[in-house]
């Protein structure tokens, strides 16, 4: 893959469109503000090495050394039992809203208002790409669920494949490959981040090759697609339960106790670029809410106090640094996700940070118990993938006893081999959208939850 040089610069957000996303915002006890990639510091570059497990297998056996057994009669060759048929976990039809949006994809058979993009692909036709090939398409949608396009008029689907195809006359906004790549119609660069005056009146900028923008040129040409497909489809990686791992938390769970969760990380964890942040339909919350929210309706006497001093533009070191943010708190859970804003630092030297940050909390409240995440993929584009590829293997070091892990990292990147980076993220830079932010936490909800 090809590799960009990091740019270890501050993701800030255009005023006239946001103010919530600010870079050095102040943390408040259940919401954050946030900006977004600052400078990480650097530490000495380490490499892990390491051997696989080798895996047991039996010996062969000799057909010479085996005792010969009398058979009087012919007996009919034994056969396998026929495999147990899976099903998807609920009816889509019987699900509450709640858990339409956060129960995870692959252990369903209906994808409820996935988020895509009609693109000017290089051959000049215009297409958006789906995860799975539908057995049936239910609806397509604007971003913010209110208008439906219609099939033959705004889009067709040859019924074969993962792919929609723009019409002709089609209501549907799509994006050039000048958009995607931070040009205008004309294929002159708009202005760069760091330039003096980094927004053109569109509230677009530009990191290297790739459009940085949060404003409408950009959610307005994510759609939202529900359809069926064949239970099964998805031969990604997946997080397990790990209750073994979060044993206090399960206890707590189960009991119906309160239980304070905490959420420590970066813009991702502060609910950058979730509709609900932007006061815009459908006006989605981010993970944490939806954490929150799932916890609650799953275990009907639990009471879950959600705190959330993330700060946007963050990275691991000002995460140890105010580890106070956290312990101020009583933490019984406590979800760290920084990393985004590491890159150029070894994987190793971030996983040490974390590790300083949770041995920090537990000097306080040595019952803490942890779920580690690692951060979706940077736009290779843009110039922000860098050393995160190291992240999935340091942090996985990381889990254990009290430790739960989820390699958000390893999962977007299998989405990426069938989707289009600017169809998922919510500035085409570093932040998830809306659908990104519910695969998020299908998979923290993973870790906790007996699916």
């Amino acid at each position: 893959m090809r590799r960009k040089t990091w740019l270890p610069a501050l993701m800030l957000v255009p005023i006239l469109l946001l103010t919530a996303c600010t870079g050095g915002g102040t943390p408040t006890g259940d919401t954050g503000t946030e900006g977004e990639a600052s400078a990480p510091t650097t530490e000495e570059s380490v490499t892990d090495s390491g051997t696989e497990n080798p895996v047991a297998t039996e010996a062969p056996t000799d057909p010479a050394t085996e005792a010969p057994t009398e058979t009087p009669t012919e007996t009919p060759a034994e056969t396998d039992p026929p495999e147990e048929v899976k099903e998807p976990i609920m009816k889509y039809s019987e699900m509450s809203d709640l858990e339409k949006l956060t129960t995870p994809f692959w252990l369903m058979d209906v994808m409820d208002n996935e988020s895509t993009t009609f693109i000017v692909r290089e051959d000049g036709t215009i297409t958006a790409k789906l995860l799975f090939k539908p057995t049936r398409i239910l609806s397509v949608k604007s971003n913010d669920l209110k208008t439906t396009y219609q099939e033959g008029v705004d889009y067709a689907w040859d019924g074969e494949s993962n792919t929609l195809t723009w019409l002709d006359g089609s209501a549907i906004p799509y994006f050039t490959q000048n958009d995607i790549h931070g040009k205008d119609a004309d294929g002159n660069y708009i202005p760069d981040f760091g330039s003096a005056t980094p927004w053109d009146e569109l509230g677009r900028s530009r990191f290297n090759d790739a459009l940085y923008c949060v404003s409408a040129f950009l959610y307005e040409k994510q759609i939202a697609v529900t359809y069926e497909y064949a239970y099964g489809s998805w031969d990604g990686p997946v997080t397990e339960y790990q209750g073994d791992r979060l044993p206090k938390t399960m206890e707590k769970l189960a009991n119906g106790e309160s239980i304070n969760v905490v959420f420590y990380g970066d813009s991702i964890f502060t609910g950058c670029d979730s509709s609900a942040m932007y006061n815009r339909e459908p006006m989605q919350e981010s993970f944490p809410t939806l954490v929150k929210q799932v916890l609650e309706s799953k275990y009907p006497n639990l009471h879950v106090k959600r705190y959330n001093p993330s700060v946007g533009g963050m990275n691991s070191v000002w995460g140890v640094e105010n580890i106070s943010l956290v312990t101020d708190k009583e933490p019984d859970l406590v979800f760290i996700g920084f990393g985004m804003n590491d890159g150029g630092t070894s994987g190793r030297a971030v996983a040490r940070n974390i590790q300083r940050i949770m041995t920090g909390i537990r000097e306080k409240y040595p019952d803490c118990e942890f779920v580690v995440v690692v951060p979706m993929v940077p736009n290779d584009d843009a110039g922000f993938l860098s050393t995160h590829t190291q992240f999935p293997e340091a942090y996985a070091a990381l889990a254990g006893e009290g430790v739960a892990y989820v390699d958000m990292f390893s999962f977007h990147e299998k989405l990426l081999e069938q989707k289009d980076f600017i169809s998922m993220s919510g500035n085409n830079i570093n932040h998830p959208n809306d659908w990104l932010i519910r695969v998020y936490t299908m998979n923290l909800l993973s870790a906790l939850l007996p699916y």
